[in-house]
């Protein structure tokens, strides 16, 4: 939230407001509403709109306070002691992750993100902190899966059995489908405080949106994508929103 100078306020409000796509043909919009919508609402932001907001207020002498009430997960060193080593830009993704409460890793299919999601979660998992991981596609389910299994006991969400552990892996579309209808489920989430999501860019959808905020406990949100912010408007200030701003960038200059 924001406190200060009301007129500061205003003004970041404006600057940070917007006109939504497709209004036109909405009942609002047939009365007359042109779209202009507010990512600052009643004082309040999504956390990944800090950096946006405070880009606005550089041309100003102002002071800023920024009070964090999300602990740091503390680790002394993170896990890497995988079958092959992790190369330079895998550590680097571990490290800027770590470090962060939330950000973007964006990265391409091909860009090993397996092994990072693995370190950040067993880091994770060894402070003490619930981690879940929620991927898109079955092969990668299946692979991330059966390599975690290698180093920790993992937790799954599956259409007809679940076993729920500090590190747990589930599809989306199971997710979406299970953790209204099965408690377990429902209240493992609200104690969920680590989430790494591949294919990130899916997770401005309304759906997502909805079991993302059934985890109030987070310290920290993750991640990974090569096209981070595609899609509908809607959808990437949604992602924006929940996971802020891109962490790191792999290029294919440093996967070779």
């Amino acid at each position: 939230s924001i406190e200060g100078d009301s007129l500061v306020i205003s003004y970041l409000r404006e600057k940070t407001s917007y006109i939504k796509e497709g209004v036109e043909n909405s009942p609002a919009g047939q009365k007359g509403w042109n779209g202009k919508s507010y990512i600052i609402k009643d004082g309040k932001f999504k956390t990944g709109f800090l950096n946006r907001i405070l880009k606005h207020l550089e041309p100003f002498t102002v002071e800023v306070e920024l009070i964090d009430h999300i602990p740091a997960i503390k680790y002394d060193s993170y896990y890497d002691s995988f079958e092959h080593m992790m190369r330079d830009y895998q550590r680097n993704i571990v490290e800027k992750c770590l470090n962060s409460k939330l950000g973007i890793v964006k990265a391409a299919t091909n860009a090993g993100k397996s092994y990072p999601i693995q370190s950040i979660a067993k880091t994770c998992e060894s402070c003490g902190v619930i981690t879940l991981i929620v991927v898109h596609n079955q092969l990668i389910y299946n692979q991330l899966k059966k390599s975690l299994s290698s180093h920790t006991e993992v937790g799954y969400i599956e259409a007809t059995k679940m076993f729920l552990a500090p590190v747990t892996i589930a599809m989306e579309a199971t997710l979406f489908n299970r953790y209204t209808k099965v408690d377990a489920i429902f209240e493992y989430l609200q104690n969920v405080q680590c989430l790494l999501i591949d294919e990130v860019h899916r997770a401005g959808g309304n759906r997502y949106q909805k079991v993302i905020n059934g985890m109030p406990n987070l310290v920290m949100k993750i991640g990974f994508s090569g096209t981070p912010l595609d899609g509908s408007q809607e959808s990437a200030l949604n992602v924006e929103g929940t996971f802020g701003d891109i962490l790191v960038d792999i290029t294919n200059q440093e996967m070779i």
